[in-house]
């Protein structure tokens, strides 16, 4: 059973405590570099996300037990509402909604060809390194924060109040535990401290490619002095925090299918490297041409080839094609003429179609 009194950190898969997390930040880059030598596959992502949001949906099964010592105080119901929020954004129908709307696919990782017509191809990539810098009035935004590094397939150390409890670590080991392949522990890195605590907060960003920030203005600027020369800044203020996670706003109507804004959104957050143009090189097979099927129907009567025709076959108006005899080739008869009128005689007339 992992000791809660002194080992407060979650560090790709291990509960660690005070010393062990200030020996390995000073380490930090290096185990970055180590996760990211693999990439993450979405659909493992979704389907850890996806048992998660089934066991916290159950209530008798032992994951709620196991995370019920760590839940912030409050009635049953504030429990039970807390816990629903997490199973509806973690279920795989939300989060596969969520990467269709904003990176158009559940592969963003995956080459995609915009346009038929060019030869060019883009597709999403990883920043690298999130730093999520969370606020401590809003339990579930740490965890799911973090998720949505995950599903951009980012290494992700996230750093909660000193003052909170520890949910957070406990809920994302519970997700990591349901990846048999542990990758998911690997890119899950999970710090509770106070923000006076600089030389950690530096240590920290130091080595990111984005930080996402939450709270006023105190706090970004507080951050800010510690991110690096081009390293992305994502600021997240209190009217952030209106929206629930999963689409439900504070104090307003319910049943919006909107994406909340009480969580990050890939593409605008930063998470993900905007889609470079790939054009193809000598080596890609060009794509074969598509010729249109033949055009059905009766032929013009013209006397000019057609296109594509064999040469020699030329349509006639004035001839018609006789019955093929018996064992013979067909034969070109001319078209029998009208038989000549009386004098005085008026010709018929021909009847209009």
């Amino acid at each position: 059973m992992t000791d809660t009194t002194t080992q407060h950190h979650y560090w790709q898969g291990t509960f660690i405590g005070d010393e062990e997390a200030a020996r390995r930040l000073a380490t930090l880059p290096a185990a970055v570099e180590a996760a990211l030598a693999a990439p993450l596959d979405t659909e493992t992502v979704l389907a850890a996300c996806d048992a998660l949001s089934r066991a916290l949906a159950d209530p008798a099964h032992p994951v709620r037990d196991r995370l019920a010592p760590h839940l912030p105080a409050g009635g049953e119901a504030d429990t039970e509402e807390l816990l629903g929020e997490l199973a509806a954004f973690l279920g795989r129908g939300a989060l596969t909604r969520k990467l269709r709307r904003e990176l158009g696919g559940t592969a963003p990782q995956r080459l995609n060809r915009p346009d038929a017509k060019e030869t060019v191809y883009e597709a999403w990539a990883p920043v690298g390194l999130v730093a999520h810098i969370a606020p401590g009035n809003a339990a579930t935004v740490a965890p799911l924060s973090l998720v949505e590094g995950l599903l951009a397939g980012n290494v992700n150390v996230l750093k909660t109040s000193g003052a909170d409890t520890l949910l957070a670590q406990h809920l994302l080991a519970e997700l990591a535990a349901l990846d048999p392949t542990g990758a998911l522990a690997e890119r899950v890195i999970v710090l509770r401290f106070p923000s006076s605590r600089e030389d950690w907060l530096r240590l920290m960003c130091a080595p990111a490619d984005a930080v996402a920030v939450w709270g006023g203005e105190a706090a970004v600027e507080g951050v800010a002095a510690h991110v690096p020369a081009g390293c992305r800044l994502v600021e997240w203020g209190a009217q952030d925090l209106l929206r629930l996670p999963h689409g439900r706003r504070l104090g307003g109507r319910e049943g919006s299918d909107r994406p909340g804004r009480g969580h990050l959104p890939l593409r605008a957050a930063g998470l993900l490297q905007p889609p470079g143009r790939l054009p193809r090189h000598r080596g890609h097979r060009r794509t074969p041409r598509v010729r249109r099927p033949p055009r059905r129907g009766p032929r013009r009567a013209s006397g000019a080839r057609r296109r594509g025709a064999r040469p020699g076959r030329v349509r006639r108006a004035h001839h018609h094609r006789a019955p093929r005899p018996a064992g013979g080739t067909p034969r070109l008869h001319p078209r029998p003429r009208r038989p000549p009128t009386a004098p005085g005689a008026s010709s018929p007339t021909p009847a209009r179609r």
